[in-house]
């Protein structure tokens, strides 16, 4: 549970997909418009784990509206998250969620076909907390555990090192401390300066527009995603083509065939991402632009050949 406060003006509070404040409108459909009196509330909101263990899956949020003569003081300024970070963290490890989600250390070893992996030492590190410090304690593990494992930097795009904050200024003077890069250019991920107290923070992405749009709301969610994302272009068994066109029809067969990721991408080249697999080494990644595209593949024969009997025939070569 978690009180909100909040201030009604025009009649009516409207609600949407926080994504959808990255293009906002007011052209909400009417099922989303809920008329309330101009004033002052306090919103009583409450809610819980859904049954699958994932945050967001049918998830039920309950709120109370009780009307106040003035706006309450604040305890955070905007709107905070409905359990704190040492929570989630704490589920992760130990409860459903963290039981079906594997981390990104185990993932590297699955998909990339990698025994023993190498990160960078504080030395190094110490590099990038010249212009951004504190880290974020979800990065510096990564970067202390993992990211310097040269099969991860054998991909489609360039995940950030910390020798690059000393090579390219642009890197140093920004509002986010960037961590992947398109191949070129054209895309970035990052965490904002504000946010890199936090524990385990929210990633942004920005295109060429430079307008950054949150991405995923965790930095191990990104993790997960984008090594999902880029193992898939370094897989050695893969179908013919690199990228497929789906039907709709076909994408229901991808759902009922394969085991849904508890990961995705929003807004990396304008696409929201999300990923299936049935092995610990193959996977799917299914990417909607307004249309279906799908991109798969896996680091083994016998992981491919498993991925094949539900993707087998689907999908138009691009």
């Amino acid at each position: 549970m978690i009180r909100l406060a909040l201030e009604v003006r025009g009649g009516s509070l409207q609600f949407c997909d926080l994504f959808w404040l990255s293009d906002w409108n007011t052209d909400f459909p009417q099922e989303q418009i809920l008329s309330l009196p101009d004033g002052y509330y306090h919103i009583t909101v409450c809610t819980k784990k859904p049954e699958s263990g994932y945050w967001g899956d049918d998830q039920i949020i309950c709120l109370y509206f009780n009307e106040l003569e003035e706006m309450p003081e604040l305890t955070w300024p905007g709107v905070p998250y409905l359990f704190t970070e040492e929570q989630e963290i704490e589920a992760q490890e130990t409860g459903t969620q963290g039981q079906n989600k594997r981390d990104y250390m185990e993932m590297i070893r699955q998909l990339y076909v990698v025994e023993t992996l190498q990160g960078y030492t504080d030395e190094e590190i110490a590099i990038v907390k010249k212009y951004f410090d504190p880290l974020p304690l979800a990065l510096e593990a990564f970067w202390k555990s993992a990211a310097r494992t040269e099969a991860i930097h054998k991909v489609q795009d360039q995940w950030i090192k910390p020798e690059d904050f000393e090579k390219w200024a642009w890197l140093r003077e920004g509002d986010y401390l960037v961590i992947l890069i398109e191949n070129q250019g054209c895309c970035r991920a990052g965490i904002r300066k504000k946010d890199l107290e936090k524990t385990d923070p929210p990633v942004y992405v920005a295109a060429d527009d430079h307008r950054w749009t949150l991405c995923i709301g965790t930095l191990s969610e990104f993790l997960q995603a984008a090594l999902a994302y880029e193992a898939i272009f370094a897989f050695p068994f893969h179908g013919e083509e690199l990228m497929y066109w789906l039907t709709e029809e076909e994408l229901e067969t991808v759902r009922s065939g394969l085991e849904k990721q508890p990961f995705g991408l929003h807004g990396w080249l304008g696409m929201d991402m999300s990923f299936y697999s049935n092995a610990s080494d193959n996977m799917v990644a299914v990417m909607d632009c307004g249309d279906l595209e799908a991109l798969y593949g896996a680091a083994s024969e016998t992981g491919y050949q498993k991925l094949m009997e539900v993707m087998e025939g689907l999908g138009e070569a691009i």
